[in-house]
């Protein structure tokens, strides 16, 4: 009996650990490994130049990071916005089908699985505009 409690406590010790255990709010994770809970853009389907809002939440983030341009573009010519809260919206106004690639960061320098979304842009032309940020 003694011997199972000791081995059911340490599974989930590694399992905090490891980041596989988590609570709602905030990320409890030992090594803190960063997750992305949400990000989404509002709407998906726009004509060029209306706006669409993107939301996202992290957890265990110090901070996020958004690169986006058209598809057809390499991401290294892709628009950088670095230092954003782990926790925010932004609202842009495409000009052309866009994605938008979330990453995030920590103290620690690890870095959570990226995530892409995209807008389509009925009618394009060229370009993405930045309205606010909050």
């Amino acid at each position: 009996m003694r011997t199972s409690f000791w081995l059911l406590f340490l599974l989930l010790v590694a399992g905090v650990a490891l980041g596989v255990v988590r609570g709602n709010d905030p990320y409890i994770g030992l090594l803190g490994v960063p997750d992305v809970v949400t990000f989404t853009a509002t709407p998906a389907e726009i004509v060029p130049g209306q706006a669409v809002k993107l939301d996202w939440k992290t957890r265990g983030a110090a901070s996020i990071t958004i690169d986006f341009g058209p598809p057809d573009q390499s991401r290294s010519a892709y628009e950088h916005h670095a230092n954003l809260p782990p926790t925010g919206s932004l609202v842009v106004k495409p000009k052309v089908d866009s994605v938008f690639v979330m990453g995030c960061d920590t103290a620690l320098r690890l870095d959570c699985q990226p995530h892409v979304i995209s807008v389509h842009v009925n009618g394009a032309t060229t370009g993405t505009q930045i309205e606010a940020r909050r």
